[in-house]
């Protein structure tokens, strides 16, 4: 009696092996994608939504290409599959190209480690592709199903090549607006301690930034600032020891990145003498830390 067991060609084998992998790869690479944009553009409740808005449709000819390749190499249809494996390939190693200098490049450990496993996942998708392209029977028209693919590719690597260059420096160009705004709210916090210990001779100064928020408190301040935290800042005021008379003389103001070289590269420290100090050190600023110039 022979044996009746069937067993698949190791091509076959070969072949779903390597297009399950690929299309895991299309999958990861597309989720990946997505998340950080989510996280880059909500994570820090902004007010200039529209902008964060524009970042997300910006993105959209960059991660459109993985669904689709996921959804072709989904198909029963070799062609089908031909198409959205020879799209990984081409798309996978210009990505490649693009994030795994921008992984050198940028400044911070999660945006550098974010690039650099991108990256790895692009190698994996593009050797998983062209394993699979390989095990696959070779009909006509694959050449020009790969060269049109590189056609496509070129259109989004162009896109690819400006997200490059505009993400890093749009990380850059907020942080620079949060210490900006983190200086401007150090000034008005200033301005408003100097009005309140007028209004108030007996107390002094506000021994807190609620005393100084709307209704109840002196209302000098934006309730952001009075709860402690604007833009991609936490502020925290100290009072000083009472004097003889019960008076609160003397106080600082501390603004320190809510996550430090991704909100904010420097710390600042202010005084009652109104001078503005800062660090680019991860710690609480001092009144020994320079002023600002």
């Amino acid at each position: 009696m022979t044996d009746s067991t069937v067993t698949a060609p190791k091509e076959d084998l070969d072949q779903l092996h390597w297009l399950g992998m690929a299309r895991l790869a299309a999958l990861g690479s597309l989720f990946f994608f997505l998340v950080a944009v989510i996280v880059m553009a909500f994570l820090d409740a902004r007010e200039n939504g529209i902008e964060n808005l524009r970042l997300t449709v910006w993105t959209i000819p960059l991660w459109l290409p993985y669904l689709w390749m996921y959804l072709q190499t989904k198909s029963k249809s070799t062609r089908r599959r031909k198409k959205g494996l020879a799209l990984a390939i081409a798309y996978g190693a210009a990505a490649l190209l693009i994030t795994a200098p921008s992984a050198l490049e940028s400044t911070g450990l999660a945006l550098q480690g974010g690039f650099a496993l991108f990256a790895a996942l692009q190698l994996f998708l593009v050797v998983c592709a062209r394993k699979t392209y390989q095990a696959m029977e070779k009909e006509p028209g694959d050449a020009r199903i790969l060269i049109s693919r590189v056609a496509i590719t070129s259109a989004c690597f162009g896109v690819l090549c400006l997200a490059a260059v505009y993400i890093p420096n749009s990380y850059k160009a907020r942080i620079s607006a949060d210490e900006s705004a983190a200086i401007s709210a150090m000034r008005t916090i200033y301005t408003a301690q100097s009005i309140y210990a007028e209004r108030n001779p007996q107390k002094g100064f506000a021994a807190a930034l609620s005393e100084l928020g709307p209704a109840p408190g002196a209302n000098l301040i934006e309730r952001d600032i009075a709860n402690g935290r604007r833009f991609g800042y936490l502020f925290q005021l100290i009072a000083g020891p009472q004097d003889a008379s019960g008076r609160v003389a003397q106080y600082t103001v501390l603004a320190r990145p809510v996550t430090f070289r991704q909100t904010g590269n420097r710390s600042f420290f202010a005084d009652a003498s109104g001078t503005i100090r800062s660090t680019a050190e991860d710690r609480a600023p001092t009144n020994q830390d320079p002023p600002l110039e």
